[in-house]
C-alpha cells in the first residue's frame, strides 16, 4: 500500500547554516537508501539518487553533492529565490520532496514536504525527521506585520495630518486674512482620503515580512533588512513629531 505524507510550510525564515543542515539530513537519507540497496540480493532495482537545485535571480545551480552547499559558495555568494531538494528510490517507490520559494521572487502553488513510499515505516519515519529539521527553522511572526492595518492607518493619518498642517501654517503667511478656522480643514479633509495611502503601506509592511524568507546572500543585498530600517526610522521621524502636531492642536481648540 502507497501512503504520502504531506506538511504545508509557512512563516519561516531560511539561514546558510538551515538549508546546509537539511541538505545534509537530506544526504544521510540518501545514504540510508543506498545501504538499503547493496543490501538488497535482488538489485534489479535502480540505484537511489538525490539531487539538490537552487534558483538565484538569474541562474539556476543543481548538484547531486553537498558540495553546492558548502562554505563560500552559492549560499554566501548569490541571492536565493527557491531550491528544491530531492531523494527517491525507484525500486520500492520511496520518494521525498522539499521545496520553498521566496514569496518576494517566485509565487509557487505550495512550499512543503512531502514524503511518500510503499514502505509506510520509511515514511512516516523520514516525515518525522524532516518535521523535526523544519521545527527549528526561525518563525517569521512579526507583530508589526499582525497588526499592519491599524498601524498603516495611524501612519496615514500622520502623515495626511502633518501636509495638512505645514500647507495650512504656510498658506496662513502668505494670506493676511486668514481665518484660523481654517487651520483644521486641510487636515480634517485629509483624513478622508486615507484609505489609497493605508492599502500602500499595509502592503508595503506586508512585502517586508514575506511568507517564506531566505537571508542568504551578500550583505548589501539583504533588502529587506534595510527597509525594515527604513520602516523603523519613518516611524521615528513620522510619530514623533506627528503626535507633538496633534496634540499641540487639539490644545488650542
Amino acid at each position: 500500500m502507497n501512503e504520502k505524507r504531506f506538511l504545508n510550510i509557512q512563516n519561516k525564515v531560511l539561514r546558510p547554516a538551515d538549508l546546509r543542515k537539511t541538505a545534509s539530513t537530506f544526504y544521510e537519507i540518501y545514504e540510508g537508501l543506498l545501504r538499503r540497496h547493496h543490501g538488497d540480493v535482488d538489485r534489479t532495482t535502480l540505484v537511489p539518487k538525490v539531487g539538490f537545485v537552487f534558483h538565484t535571480l538569474d541562474a539556476e545551480y543543481s548538484s547531486d553533492d553537498l558540495d553546492i552547499v558548502k562554505a563560500d559558495g552559492i549560499l554566501d555568494d548569490k541571492v536565493i529565490t527557491a531550491f528544491t531538494y530531492h531523494v527517491s528510490y525507484f525500486g520500492p517507490r520511496l520518494d521525498l520532496t522539499l521545496s520553498l520559494a521566496d514569496t518576494r521572487f517566485r509565487s509557487w502553488n505550495t512550499n512543503s514536504v512531502q514524503v511518500s513510499g510503499n514502505d509506510n515505516d520509511w515514511v512516516n519515519g523520514t516525515f518525522q525527521q524532516l518535521e523535526d529539521t523544519i521545527s527549528k527553522w526561525e518563525t517569521q511572526r512579526p507583530k508589526i506585520k499582525k497588526y499592519r492595518w491599524p498601524i498603516s492607518i495611524f501612519l496615514s493619518v500622520m502623515i495626511l495630518w502633518i501636509l495638512g498642517t505645514i500647507f495650512t501654517y504656510i498658506y496662513s503667511l502668505l494670506v493676511s486674512d486668514f481665518d484660523t478656522s481654517y487651520y483644521f480643514t486641510f487636515p480634517i479633509l485629509a483624513m478622508f482620503l486615507i484609505v489609497a495611502p493605508t492599502m500602500t503601506i499595509a502592503g508595503y509592511i506586508a512585502d517586508l515580512w514575506p511568507n517564506i524568507e531566505f537571508v542568504p546572500g551578500p550583505e548589501h543585498e539583504r533588502t529587506l533588512i534595510i527597509k525594515r530600517r527604513r520602516l523603523a526610522q519613518l516611524f521615528t521621524i513620522i510619530i514623533i513629531p506627528g503626535l507633538f502636531l496633534l496634540f499641540n492642536s487639539l490644545f488650542r481648540l
